[in-house]
């Protein structure tokens, strides 16, 4: 084996033994099978390409590289490829997500795929979920976007009634009891919109309460959702307000 093909072999299983470990350290065990195999298959990709282009390199050279000019240039090609990855994601995430939400500080806020968890929901729309937690308990907002299969406009109140009929069979489905408003029309920085609240009871009791509205724009069908404890909910209510009042659709 050629000296360049050992460095290039040396610089792949130690640069990805050592991301992996890094990631295990200061992330935790992946909360899935699958998260650990995306970040395991992400690691093998960037740590490979990096050092086929070091290699490339290296075998054109007129006479050997030490192993220090090796792992000079390898560390080098690494942190260009990290950039150009990391931008491209960035591009890409941008394009994907075609509204803008601004929180106020106090809500930690994530960009998903998909408008569900569910693996077949991974490409059907993104969402972009915040959440609050305080002395009156926890409170969630997430807004998604699924994206629009045909040039035909959806019938949103059909939807919203759906929408009412899955959430209280699962609230039903751990012993609650669920009361829906009258689903009414509303607007969303003047677009036409339907709105509801629901209520679920254990004991008589209010245990959550959400509001979800829908509406649509050029590209995808918008649910917008805030849920919560009953004094977090009633707290956050304005908040949810403006911010959807806010929110920049493309």
């Amino acid at each position: 084996m050629q000296k360049s093909a050992k460095q290039a072999l040396s610089c792949w299983l130690a640069s990805y033994v050592l991301i992996i470990g890094l990631l295990f350290i200061f992330l935790g065990k992946p909360a899935s099978s699958g998260g650990a195999a995306e970040a395991m298959g992400r690691a093998i990709v960037h740590t490979g390409f990096a050092t086929l282009v070091t290699w490339l390199i290296a075998r054109k050279a007129a006479s050997p590289w030490s192993w220090l000019r090796f792992f000079g240039t390898y560390a080098l090609v690494f942190v260009v490829v990290a950039l150009v990855m990391a931008l491209g994601n960035a591009r890409s995430s941008e394009r994907k997500f075609p509204f803008v939400a601004t929180f106020p500080s106090g809500w930690n806020v994530e960009r998903l795929q998909g408008v569900s968890s569910h693996p077949e929901d991974a490409t059907s729309g993104v969402r972009e979920r915040a959440m609050w937690g305080g002395a009156d308990g926890l409170a969630v907002i997430e807004i998604a976007c699924s994206w629009k299969v045909d040039s035909n406009s959806p019938d949103l109140s059909t939807d919203i009634s759906r929408l009412v009929e899955s959430v209280k069979s699962t609230f039903q489905a751990k012993g609650m009891v669920v009361d829906a408003s009258k689903i009414h029309q509303t607007t969303v920085g003047g677009k036409p919109a339907f709105e509801v609240t629901l209520e679920a009871k254990a004991n008589g009791e209010i245990e959550f309460r959400q509001k979800v509205v829908l509406l649509q724009t050029p590209k995808c069908v918008v649910s917008a959702v805030l849920g919560g404890t009953v004094q977090a909910f009633d707290q956050n209510a304005p908040t949810f307000d403006s911010v959807l009042e806010h929110t920049q659709f493309e």
